[in-house]
């Protein structure tokens, strides 16, 4: 933005996965409130300055800190959004420690957002939510062979706590806010709160009931169950060749008749 200071706080938000990042996006951080999401939150794989931050395509600190402020509309807070930027489950993370460098390294001014979870209700919001996406595991377990070629899941992935403190060894530890899950469940103003806290001056609004509502909730486990069965013939990124192409109202037949034997 040509003739207007970018701002010297704002906020970078993380994720993790299944902590409240798409009720973040499409509640809290609108313009109506005062921000300004600097990414493309809806494709984010084709965004280029999440790919830079989260592959290192053509990562350089000056050239990423100039796309983030050619985006900002000169007046809301701005905010980087994505939670691939916390790693990705299906991968067990293994990028996550170079994630948080390219960003403390291009934006060291930054408040950063981590949204974290109780580890077994993480592990099992997250397997529903690659169901949604087409995996076919009925865990999250892999085997050890596939796990020594390509990165795969991890546990460590689910210890939020990890990943909080290495950015807390990155970034000095007031600018870095840890967002409990817990928390939006029972009062999403607490979260707010603590980023008032951490940008030292209280925002211009202040959440009302109609804020609260639940974004991408989890699906039920029979409805998991029977996608998981639809998705071996069902194209999607998590698998691109299914045994049999068939369209999606066949393909949940089957799964509902393969629930009912014990799929």
């Amino acid at each position: 933005m040509q003739g207007v200071v970018f701002p010297d706080r704002w906020f970078i938000h993380l994720g993790h996965h299944k902590t409240g990042t798409t009720w973040m996006q499409n509640v809290l951080f609108t313009k109506e409130h005062g921000f300004c999401i600097l990414n493309n939150h809806k494709e984010p794989w084709k965004d280029a300055l999440l790919r830079a931050l989260v592959l290192g395509d053509g990562f350089e600190p000056d050239r990423v800190r100039a796309m983030a402020r050619e985006r900002w509309d000169g007046e809301g807070i701005p905010v980087l959004s994505a939670e691939r930027l916390s790693g990705h489950p299906m991968s067990g993370g293994f990028d996550q420690k170079a994630i948080a460098e390219r960003l403390c390294a291009a934006f060291p001014e930054a408040i950063v957002l981590l949204g974290t979870r109780d580890p077994e209700e993480s592990k099992s919001s997250v397997y529903k939510q690659l169901v949604r996406e087409g995996f076919l595991g009925k865990d999250l377990q892999v085997l050890e062979t596939t796990d020594w070629k390509v990165p795969q899941m991890r546990e460590t992935y689910f210890q939020h706590a990890v990943l909080l403190q290495h950015y807390r060894s990155l970034f000095p530890g007031e600018q870095v806010v840890e967002l409990p899950y817990a928390q939006l469940n029972r009062n999403p103003q607490l979260w707010v709160e603590a980023m008032e806290k951490a940008y030292g001056q209280e925002f211009s609004f202040e959440l009302s009931q109609r804020h609260r509502r639940r974004i991408n909730a989890s699906w039920s486990d029979r409805r998991t169950r029977v996608q998981r069965v639809a998705n071996y013939f069902e194209e999607s990124p998590l698998n691109p060749h299914p045994l049999i192409r068939l369209n999606k109202r066949f393909a949940r037949f089957i799964g509902e008749v393969a629930v009912l034997f014990g799929a």
